[in-house]
């Protein structure tokens, strides 16, 4: 069924686990320079806050297509990219996508 029917909905999922890694690590560290001013580490977040909804939409549309694939791998990338868009969601409601800490 091709590459990219099993590349993006991982990419999506590893954007988001990501996502959710680095903020557990700014929040533990305890050092509010680290997002008060621009930093890789805030650059970091910044990326992945748009990069979560732009890879659950790609991947959405990819496992729609899914000229070739079998109907397993089809649904696996579909509930993926529903679960990566149900995150961006959230992360929408409350104002995280494309949030810049510093400003």
């Amino acid at each position: 069924g091709g590459v990219t029917i099993r590349l993006l909905p991982w990419l999506a999922m590893l954007s988001t686990v990501s996502l959710a890694g680095l903020f557990i690590y700014l929040v533990s560290a305890n050092d509010l320079e680290l997002v008060g001013k621009p930093s890789s580490l805030g650059w970091a977040l910044y990326g992945l806050s748009i990069a979560v909804p732009v890879l659950g939409g790609l991947s959405l549309v990819r496992s729609a297509m899914g000229s070739g694939a079998n109907v397993i791998v089809r649904g696996f990338a579909w509930l993926n990219s529903l679960a990566v868009l149900g995150f961006a969601g959230y992360l929408y409601a409350y104002g995280w996508i494309g949030m810049k800490l510093w400003e």
